[in-house]
């Protein structure tokens, strides 16, 4: 594992699943089954690096993984790092066994399983607009 390619596993034990899932549902949140935010952020010396942070809801950081030239994409940094691979592991089933514990992150990411983003586009209904309203208070932390 090259230098800034963390994944601390620790962060992705069940019991801290449930401490999450709790703590981000408890703030009345739309989802009942996220767990982490995931963020890029770009740090500028002589050039631009780009990190991906994976967040828990009391701003601890569970997983960094860079640098990457600062002209990268959050969610190409997000593919080429496989993060979705590794989540694959560690996000478990919530008490619905169809549904499973997930990522949110900014309206770059692309939405799968374990990968949640903002509703987008010109008209919204108000079940999304609730859903962006609910997760913008909470993921506020990450940014």
């Amino acid at each position: 594992m090259r230098w800034g390619m963390q994944f601390d596993t620790h962060h992705f034990s069940p019991s801290n699943m449930e401490r999450s899932l709790k703590a981000i549902f408890d703030k009345g949140v739309a989802f009942d089954n996220i767990v982490r935010f995931i963020d890029g952020t770009m740090q500028t010396y002589i050039h631009a690096l780009k990190f991906q942070a994976i967040v828990t809801p009391d701003v601890i950081t569970s997983s960094l993984l860079g640098p990457f030239i600062g002209s990268r994409h959050d969610y190409f940094i997000y593919t080429i790092s496989k993060i979705e691979d590794r989540l694959k592991e560690y996000l478990v089933p919530t008490s619905d066994p169809e549904k499973y514990c997930a990522l949110y992150g900014d309206p770059v990411y692309m939405c799968s399983v374990h990968l949640y983003s903002p509703y987008i586009g010109g008209v919204l209904n108000d079940h999304n607009k609730f859903c962006n309203k609910s997760m913008s208070k909470v993921r506020v932390a990450v940014e």
